[in-house]
C-alpha cells in the first residue's frame, strides 16, 4: 500500500491498533516538514474477515477518558448518520495541550476508515490517513482464541536504507466480562525494528465489546483509554 501526503504533512502511520491515534495524529498533521513521500507496505497472517458488519447506530455517542504518560484528555464520538457504505462520525478531542475535531466515514461492512478529516483549533481542515481508536477493522473480525499479526514496513529513503518495520500480534482468549459487558480480552504486542535491530517492544491489553464491537478499554504502562459513557450501561 502506498500513501502520499502533502509536502506540509508528515504521514501518519502509527501503531497498528491506533490507540495512540489522536495524540499522534494532531502532532503529525500540524508539523510542517519537507520529506519525500515514504512508502508503506503492509502484510498480515491472513485477510481480516468480519464476523458481522459495523454495529453502530445513528445518534449513538461514545465518550472516552485518556491518560497519556499521566496527562489527562477526553474524546467523544457521535454517529451522525448511516448512509451506506458510510457510517458518518464526528469526534472531538480535548486535552491540556491541544483541541481538535474529526469527521470520518467508516465503512459499514468492514470498519475501515474510508475518509478522515481533522479540523484544528483555528478551523483549518486537513485530509488525513489513519483509524479511530474506538472502532477498527480487527474488532469486527474478533473471535475466541483468535490470533492475527500484521507487518508494516515504512521506507523513507530506499537509497540510504532509512526506514523501519513494525510487527503487531493480536491474541484473544475466551470471552470475559468487563464492567458488565461481554467482551473480548485482547493482548497486542508491537515490536519496532530499525535495520533489523529491535528498537522497542510494547504490550497493550484491550477489552472489545462483543455486541457493539467498540473499544471498552486500552491499557498499557504509558497510555490508558477507557470508555466512560455509551448507549449501553456500564457497571463498576
Amino acid at each position: 500500500m502506498r500513501l502520499s501526503p502533502s509536502r506540509s504533512t508528515l504521514l501518519w502511520y502509527g501503531v497498528p491498533i491506533g490507540i495512540f491515534l489522536f495524540a499522534l495524529l494532531y502532532v503529525f498533521l500540524t508539523t510542517r516538514v519537507d520529506l519525500s513521500s515514504p512508502t508503506i507496505a503492509s502484510s498480515s497472517s491472513f485477510p481480516l474477515i468480519p464476523k458481522l458488519p459495523l454495529q453502530l447506530a445513528a445518534g449513538e455517542k461514545y465518550s472516552y477518558s485518556y491518560s497519556f504518560f499521566g496527562e489527562p484528555a477526553t474524546s467523544t464520538y457521535t454517529i451522525t448518520a448511516l448512509q451506506p457504505p458510510c457510517a458518518y462520525v464526528e469526534g472531538s478531542f480535548t486535552s491540556n495541550f491541544t483541541n481538535f475535531n474529526v469527521r470520518a466515514c467508516i465503512d459499514m461492512n468492514n470498519g475501515s476508515v474510508r475518509s478522515l478529516r481533522v479540523l484544528d483549533e483555528s478551523g483549518k481542515q486537513q485530509q488525513a490517513n489513519g483509524t479511530l481508536e474506538f472502532v477498527q477493522p480487527f474488532m469486527l473480525a474478533l473471535d475466541e482464541n483468535w490470533r492475527w499479526h500484521q507487518n508494516t514496513s515504512v521506507v523513507f529513503d530506499a537509497r540510504l536504507g532509512i526506514g523501519e518495520n513494525d510487527v503487531a500480534t493480536y491474541e484473544s482468549g475466551l470471552l470475559t466480562a468487563y464492567r458488565g459487558r461481554r467482551a473480548f480480552n485482547v493482548t497486542v504486542t508491537s515490536e519496532r525494528y530499525v535495520r533489523g535491530s529491535l528498537l522497542a517492544r510494547t504490550t497493550q491489553t484491550l477489552y472489545v465489546d462483543q455486541e457493539k464491537r467498540v473499544l471498552l478499554l486500552a491499557d498499557s504502562p504509558e497510555v490508558r483509554i477507557e470508555l466512560v459513557s455509551a448507549p449501553f450501561n456500564l457497571t463498576g
